[in-house]
């Protein structure tokens, strides 16, 4: 993480508290969590980022959910995002995702509720000091109550309900291939065509565009997914044996 320090402290508050030494934020964090998230649990400490997840379930499916926190000492800002990843080979990457099956979200952007925000919006800033840190961390975890708990139930109620998922996901089950030669091909066709999904030409991933397009009663808008969501499912089956990372590290 690294960010200009033009727009911190705009608003200057008298802290005299201690200034945070090394591994104080995660002393700070981890209580605060468990207190207000007791269902999810810390499994890991990456890159900056403080990680927490729960697992539900989709019939026989798991559905990993994440709050992962960022903190930086040095540029005096904290940062937050929300997943929920049908795909457990995503749990570990840190790109956002507005697919459907494995959305990634910022939370600050689910908070505004625009993808428009200003610099100085974009982050929770602290002073390095240890009262105003806990305020931000407070902060960051009423957000979180309140638009990142929304968040993933609204998507558990997207796998569930929307008829293009229920469909894919039953596709998905229904399919029984060799992942490791179905990987193998697709990726020797997007060595070819580019990483474009439009440019994918594969039996199996045609097979399950159309039988997704075949659905009746589905918006224009959401027909515009129906690509994506198909290489989603792709992804599923090459990627299905993948282990996520042991909790309680």
């Amino acid at each position: 993480m690294k960010l200009f320090g033009k727009f911190r402290n705009k608003k200057k508050v008298i802290d005299e508290s201690p200034e945070l030494k090394r591994g104080e934020f995660k002393k700070i964090l981890l209580p605060i969590m468990e207190k207000h998230f007791p269902d999810f649990q810390f499994t890991s400490y990456k890159n900056q980022y403080y990680s927490f997840q729960r697992t539900r379930l989709i019939d026989d499916l798991k559905v990993f959910e994440s709050f992962d926190i960022g903190f930086t000492l040095k540029d005096k800002f904290c940062t937050c995002s929300v997943s929920s990843r049908l795909n457990p080979f995503f749990i570990d990457t840190s790109g956002y995702n507005t697919g459907w099956i494995n959305p990634h979200c910022n939370l600050i952007i689910l908070k505004r509720g625009t993808r428009i925000t200003p610099l100085e919006e974009a982050y929770y800033y602290h002073n390095s000091r240890i009262e105003t840190t806990t305020r931000v961390i407070n902060e960051i975890v009423s957000d979180l109550e309140k638009y990142g708990v929304a968040f993933l139930n609204n998507q558990m109620n997207n796998l569930n309900t929307n008829p293009l998922i229920v469909e894919g996901l039953r596709l998905f089950k229904s399919l029984n291939l060799d992942a490791a030669e179905l990987k193998k091909e697709i990726e020797s066709e997007q060595r070819v065509n580019g990483h474009v999904i439009t440019r994918l030409k594969h039996p199996v991933y045609k097979e399950l565009k159309e039988s997704l397009q075949k659905l009746y009663g589905i918006s224009r808008e959401n027909r515009k997914e129906i690509p994506r969501l198909a290489y989603e499912l792709i992804e599923m089956i090459i990627y299905k044996e993948k282990t996520p990372p042991q909790q309680g590290v």
